[in-house]
């Protein structure tokens, strides 16, 4: 059993060494199609994770004209609800969209003073 592994092991370093030039290129087309075929396939996977990362978090925020009505804006908060491929729907009001600017930007003078001598809520 040795000496059929050996034998087998003595040719084909023979015939490696007596076709170099052969040899040598088979080996280079081989590692160069191996290494296609993994970076194909890895460049799949990451592919595929960037686009299921991305799927999640996709947002879309909806502005409304001030002259819009609150009824109006409910409707259509209730119609995107009902989408299957909407995860969640979020309604902020002006005032509470004004709170959350203020508190974000409270240590910031600047904002504060212009926010104090607007006379209507700018959001």
């Amino acid at each position: 059993m040795f000496t059929i592994a050996l034998r087998i092991l003595r040719y084909g370093v023979k015939n490696f060494t007596r076709n170099g030039w052969l040899s040598t290129t088979t080996v280079i087309v081989t590692t160069i199609s191996l290494l296609v075929s993994i970076w194909l396939m890895l460049f799949n996977v990451v592919t595929r994770t960037a686009i299921a990362s991305v799927q999640d978090k996709i947002d879309i925020s909806l502005y409304f004209k001030s002259s819009t009505s609150e009824d109006d804006i409910l409707a259509i908060k209730e119609a995107l609800e009902k989408l299957p491929d909407v995860k969640s729907v979020e309604y902020v009001s002006r005032d509470k969209a004004l709170e959350q600017f203020r508190a974000a930007h409270k240590d910031d003078p600047t904002i504060v003073q212009a926010l104090a001598e607007l006379d209507e809520n700018p959001l």
